[in-house]
């Protein structure tokens, strides 16, 4: 605070000045400004009882391990609310606890119990992470703009979260029943089993695609107006899985993503969601262009192999719901460090088409760890026992494979691939 700033120049911050006296009488400051210099005595009265190897130890580490970070507000408000709820939590306050604070600051009597019940019910639900992605989403649906700027006063600005009548429509009209369907969104994506059918299913799907979850907004909408059980969900969600693979697999560019998907949210608003033409449409273009990443070489470099591979299993296995095994690991058939002599070496003699087939898609498929540490760089026909017995299907199916050559491999890519841009309605 800016009261605070010459005594904590003159009794702290300068060179000597934490051991100098203060000259100043108690009753000519304000309680901040005293509280300061209890702390300061406090700190002095502990530094002094400390034996010298430790001084010296707390000196060190003061000087190599610790940082001052300054938090800039526009207000003395501001600045009050952020010591406030740094003061109550301990940690480092999260855009929802700064929103928090702001809004049930501002209600009394029913409004308060009533904001504060819906919130710590979700909070205890999602979590203050995924609590603050909620406000940004809706924040996103609220003005149809992805914000640049996330601050609690940015979503409050948002929702006119300056009364307590704009903090009770805030409540009942966006927080309570999108949050209440967030939760449910994100439970049938985590646990499809305890939630079975095709629309949690597919959001499993959708929670796979790990690195562009903008999907989460229509889905929001969408739920917003329908529900679960509306005819029309499974097709939609069908169709939002399909973009949302694209995008991420095409690596779109953030902006024309997130434009592509607040369009999606108009065409919600009209009915006109899968028409010919609109948002969720895939172009021929785009389709090829999914199709040269997942044919072309270095695929293991994609950081989303792995879904990738899971989604595809999931399509083998008839399209059912399957909880990602956090054993599951990106096993290569024709091994990364192959031994140079036996039927490796043979099957793979050109060592720069061996190169070039190595971490493309048809070589890689799942096994679990204990799979993956008992399969190693053996030959294929030891692997192919391991294979045979796995508990993934897109590994079962090697275990007919009479032996593993490049042409398997291309073959393999091929299939795969079509696989994959079938069970999304990509072909």
């Amino acid at each position: 605070m800016r009261d605070l700033s010459p005594l904590l120049l003159a009794a702290v911050q300068t060179p000597g000045a934490t051991y100098s006296p203060v000259t100043i009488g108690a009753e000519d400051l304000s309680p901040s400004q005293n509280a300061l210099l209890d702390n300061r005595e406090a700190i002095q009265r502990r530094i002094v009882q400390l034996p010298p190897e430790e001084r010296r130890d707390l000196a060190l580490f003061v000087l190599e391990r610790t940082w001052l970070v300054v938090v800039r507000v526009g207000e003395e408000g501001a600045a009050r609310l952020l010591f406030s709820t740094l003061h109550e939590t301990g940690i480092r306050p999260h855009v929802s606890d700064l929103l928090k604070s702001r809004a049930l600051g501002l209600c009394n009597g029913d409004v308060r119990e009533l904001a504060q019940s819906v919130w710590e019910s979700l909070e205890s639900r999602l979590g203050r992470e995924r609590m603050e992605g909620l406000f940004q989403d809706l924040a996103t649906l609220q003005t149809r703009t992805v914000p640049s700027d996330t601050s609690d006063a940015a979503i409050g600005r948002a929702f006119d979260l300056d009364s307590a009548d704009g903090v009770g429509s805030f409540i009942l009209d966006h927080l309570r029943p999108v949050g209440r369907r967030y939760v449910e969104m994100l439970a049938g994506a985590q646990n499809p089993v305890a939630t079975p059918g095709p629309v949690f299913r597919r959001l499993q799907y959708l929670s796979w695609v790990m690195r562009h979850d903008t999907w989460r907004l229509p889905v929001l909408h969408w739920l917003r107006h329908r529900y679960f059980d509306d005819p029309e969900t499974p097709q939609f969600l069908n169709r939002l899985e399909a973009l949302a693979w694209c995008q991420m697999i095409r690596a779109e560019d953030i902006s024309r993503r997130e434009r592509r998907y607040l369009d999606l949210l108009a065409a919600i608003d009209a009915n006109r969601q899968i028409e010919p033409g609109g948002p969720l449409d895939i172009t021929a273009d785009e389709k090829r262009a999914v199709r040269a990443v997942l044919t072309g070489a270095n695929f293991i470099r994609r950081p989303y192999k792995l879904f990738l591979l899971l989604r595809i299993n999931a399509s083998l296995e008839g399209d059912g719901a399957v909880s990602i095994a956090p054993e599951a690991t990106v096993e290569h058939v024709f091994p990364q460090r192959p031994v140079t002599t036996g039927q490796w070496a043979t099957d793979f003699a050109d060592d720069g088409q061996a190169a070039r087939l190595k971490h493309t898609l048809g070589n890689l498929t799942l096994l679990t760890e204990r799979e993956q540490n008992a399969a190693g760089n053996r030959d294929f026909a030891q692997k192919r026992e391991i294979y045979a017995r796995s508990v993934f299907r897109i590994s079962q199916d090697l275990g007919g494979a009479a032996r593993w050559g490049p042409d398997d491999v291309r073959r393999r890519t091929l299939a795969l691939t079509s696989q994959f841009m079938v069970s999304l309605g990509l072909e």
